[in-house]
């Protein structure tokens, strides 16, 4: 089983905090300098605290998704959810594996173009899972080529 490294959750944690904590006091210094302060600074202060706002948003949306678990097996790979369902790709089926560098992730498509399982770098064992689904293709090209 392979789960979200500790490091992550705890940074993410933290940043939560942070993002919030400069959101109120981009808000506190915009509210108590209003009268001196020129209306582009009251602009850009805002704008600030509402990108905080939303990376905080952001940080707490992800939470649940840090608790969840990762099974390999010879048959399937399968995602635990912390709300205890699961979602799985047996290895005879067909998908593709979409890279998705930017945001530092894998995902498996389905057969019918719905993203079915995200594997986040962050997971610990991310080169093994990655490996592991690499060596399942070959192996399906090599019984079933073209």
């Amino acid at each position: 089983k392979f789960q979200i490294a500790r490091w992550f959750i705890v940074v993410n944690y933290f940043m939560i905090a942070f993002f919030f904590l400069f959101a109120v006091l981009f808000v506190y210094v915009t509210v108590s300098s209003l009268n001196s302060m020129k209306s582009s600074s009251i602009i850009m202060f805002v704008l600030a605290a509402v990108g905080f706002i939303a990376a905080g948003i952001y940080s707490i949306k992800i939470l649940p998704r840090l608790r969840e678990t990762v099974s390999l097996s010879e048959e399937q790979i399968a995602i635990e959810h912390a709300d205890g369902t699961t979602t799985a790709i047996t290895w005879l089926e067909d998908f593709k594996v979409r890279d998705r560098p930017f945001l530092g992730r894998i995902d498996l498509i389905s057969q019918d173009g719905v993203r079915v399982i995200k594997l986040e770098q962050q997971l610990k064992g991310y080169d093994e899972i990655i490996n592991y689904i690499g060596q399942v293709l070959r192996d399906k090209q090599e019984k079933h080529p073209g």
